[in-house]
């Protein structure tokens, strides 16, 4: 299986090729996690629709050093995925991840309200605390 990235290969689409464009990404506090993410995109692509998925981010995959949101998504281990791309590739269509320079990082709505509560506040304060 083989995903392009769109920014490593410096390779214009062809017509008729599968382009998984990602726009954003979301950051939740506590999100019910699907099994295979790559069921949605799946489902998406073949319909020619927008969509969302969720991909768990484990802990030591994610690092903030100077400002900059460093996150290790290992999406090639989904077998909805693997069939997806398998089957275009059947086809002669190559699968495209086209990942933005930039891309904007929000706090979902679960993640603001957590912020918000007492215990959110709590931790603000704390790391407020420790970069004294």
């Amino acid at each position: 299986m083989k995903i392009l990235d769109v920014k490593q290969t410096q390779i214009p689409p062809k017509n008729g090729d599968v382009i998984i464009q990602l726009t954003d990404i979301q950051l939740h506090t506590n999100v019910r996690v699907p099994e295979f993410a790559g069921k949605t995109i799946s489902k998406k692509v073949e319909a020619m629709e927008p969509g969302r998925a969720i991909f768990p981010i484990p802990e030591q995959e994610a690092s903030l050093k100077n400002g900059e949101l460093n996150l290790m998504m290992n999406i090639t281990n989904d077998p909805h995925l693997l069939a997806m791309v398998e089957k275009y590739q059947k086809e002669g269509k190559r699968v495209i991840l086209s990942i933005p320079n930039n891309m904007p990082v929000f706090l979902g709505k679960d993640a603001v309200q957590f912020m918000d509560s007492k215990q959110g506040r709590r931790i603000h304060r704390r790391i407020e605390k420790e970069k004294r």
